[in-house]
């Protein structure tokens, strides 16, 4: 008997040998599978999400937000991808890349739908407030994640995020290293 893959078979098959590949710290072969069940299947979501996060991990930026754009017109309210965006947009080394208005419009929108109770859309919502300028407002917003028992909780996350409320007390925009 001959083996037969459907076209939703061979996509699941190349994104989960994309997986191991990003497990296994092989980026590039990861990206090329994943490109490849795209291939097959290019309405799927996961395989394109996990696509912009291996992106985004390398500091491909402009690659990760564009691979979070198709995410979203695909699934509009797909939170993660929101939120991933809005952090990009807000806090991209490449000014070319910075958005702060639709940072901020995201970011809002992600928090919103949270209410105001998830420390990660708040942390993107106080970058992308910064990043337009309201340093009070992204101080006072980051000091609301800051209050959430989940951050309390992680001192390393509480680490980094008090370190970000210092520069905006500043008056400075967070930027990413990547």
């Amino acid at each position: 008997p001959s083996l037969v893959l459907t076209t939703p078979e061979v996509s699941r098959h190349y994104a989960y040998l994309a997986s191991q590949f990003a497990k296994s710290s092989q980026a590039a072969m990861s990206e090329r599978a994943y490109i490849r069940a795209l291939q097959y299947q290019p309405r799927s979501v996961k395989p394109r999400g996990e696509l912009a996060l291996l992106y985004e991990r390398q500091g491909k930026l402009a690659q990760a937000a564009t691979q979070l754009r198709e995410v979203l017109k695909l699934q509009p309210q797909h939170l993660a991808a929101q939120n991933s965006l809005a952090w990009i947009l807000a806090t991209a080394p490449d000014a070319d890349l910075r958005k702060p208005q639709e940072a901020l419009r995201i970011a809002k929108a992600v928090c919103e739908t949270t209410q105001f109770a998830a420390p990660e859309p708040l942390d993107t919502l106080a970058a992308a407030q910064a990043a337009a300028g309201q340093f009070t407002e992204a101080a006072a917003t980051l000091g609301r994640a800051l209050a959430l028992d989940s951050v309390k909780a992680s001192p390393s996350n509480a680490a980094k995020l008090r370190s970000r409320l210092t520069l905006y007390q500043q008056g400075r925009a967070f930027i990413s290293n990547r």
